[in-house]
């Protein structure tokens, strides 16, 4: 995703933030981790000398993206429920 969005920043920077970051986002102080994520993402990211826009950047697209995966998992959700075959019993 930070290739997509002309992020320069190297894959082991990536691999660090990541997963610290879904740790992070378990912390509760706010709904869904939102705010914390952005906060650690843009605090990393000052540390490596990027810009804290793209530390931004990056968190609010990545979360975006699973929102969507997720919504489009609802849709096929509701769309079996209605579209189900009734269950026969047999004896």
């Amino acid at each position: 995703m930070a290739y997509a969005l002309h992020l320069d920043i190297a894959l082991w920077d990536l691999a660090v933030v990541i997963p610290v970051s879904f740790v992070v986002q378990l912390l509760p102080v706010s709904v869904g981790g939102f705010g914390v994520r952005e906060t650690f993402f843009s605090y990393y990211f000052h540390r490596i000398g990027q810009p804290i826009e793209d530390a931004i950047l990056l968190s609010l697209v990545a979360q975006a993206l699973l929102m969507l995966f997720s919504l489009s998992g609802l849709a096929i959700y509701i769309w079996r429920q209605r579209h189900a075959t009734p269950s026969r019993v047999q004896i």
